[in-house]
């Protein structure tokens, strides 16, 4: 599938018997590229987009208004470049089980994380810029997230390097150059989880992270 200078705008999850689709729009094993295009204000739904077993190649598309996570990879490989999200109500991208490119991406807004590697994830990043998040970046379950430049600016955590599923191993996070400014933790690790930052290796500072950022009810997801 090929979208160019596409709008969309105003959809929900379909609700069909038999079928359990979390996105407003979903590509699943289907190969999609995507340029110049807008997804904003689903009305209902986990994804403003889900791509599952597919690859994806977007560029300069703004994701805005998700009701929870803006775009959600699930088993993908692709590239990322040039897009910008707005006001996303979870994670503004949330990848899972995914090999992963991102390039001179915008984050402004999202209420929980601003870019999620989980479930064994391989995640490039050569310069994200976030703004306004819960958590800037997370690696986790196995995963690992390696980045060349980020800015992070009014976040709470500005990274965070923890295991969440018992299924699944430590995360990893390796960033080059890091910029952060008004972050109230700029990077928690967990214990057995790594993290290195400008040419050194972070100690860990939290003996069970997955206990200290989720309630009990969301620990299982």
């Amino acid at each position: 599938s090929r979208l160019e200078h596409v709008l969309v705008r105003g959809l929900s999850a379909p609700a069909i018997p038999g079928f359990n689709l979390t996105g407003a729009v979903t590509f699943n094993a289907a190969d999609v590229k995507i340029k110049d295009s807008v997804f904003a204000e689903n009305t209902s739904g986990d994804d403003l987009l889900n791509v599952i077993r597919s690859d994806c190649r977007f560029s300069r598309v703004t994701f805005e208004g998700s009701m929870a996570d803006a775009l959600d990879c699930d088993f993908c490989t692709g590239h990322l470049e040039a897009c910008t999200f707005k006001a996303c109500g979870n994670d503004a991208v949330d990848v899972s089980g995914s090999d992963m490119q991102l390039s001179s991406l915008v984050i402004h807004g999202a209420g929980d994380k601003g870019i999620s590697a989980g479930e064994g994830s391989l995640v490039r990043i050569d310069h994200v810029a976030i703004r306004d998040a819960t958590i800037g970046i997370a690696s986790k379950d196995k995963s690992r997230v390696l980045i060349e430049g980020a800015d992070l600016s009014a976040c709470q955590i500005g990274v965070a390097v923890y295991q969440k599923k018992t299924e699944f191993g430590p995360g990893e996070i390796r960033i080059e150059t890091l910029s952060a400014s008004k972050v109230g933790h700029t990077a928690l690790v967990e214990q057995g989880s790594r993290a290195w930052v400008e040419g050194q290796w972070l100690r860990a500072n939290s003996s069970d992270l997955r206990s200290d950022l989720y309630s009990p009810k969301d620990k299982g997801n």
